[in-house]
């Protein structure tokens, strides 16, 4: 099971495509959680990678398509 995600957490992100692991390969897998998309129990979540902290991306807390998570 999943724990609940905070603003500042610090994640890595598992490709489940080749375009997520594109992504991977262009801007690392280690994201910092910047942005939920709920008060309570967030479904979206926005994370900026620590290798390039331009890059930014939204996705899916449970049963993304792309991505999937884990607390580091």
């Amino acid at each position: 099971m999943k724990t609940i995600l905070n603003v500042g957490d610090k994640i890595r992100l598992v490709p489940k495509t080749r375009h997520a692991k594109n992504r991977i390969n262009e801007n690392g897998a280690n994201v910092i959680v910047s942005n939920l998309d709920g008060v309570v129990l967030a479904k979206k979540v926005c994370v900026q990678h620590e290798d390039n902290m331009e890059a930014w991306r939204w996705f899916d807390v449970v049963d993304d398509i792309d991505w999937d998570w884990e607390l580091r």
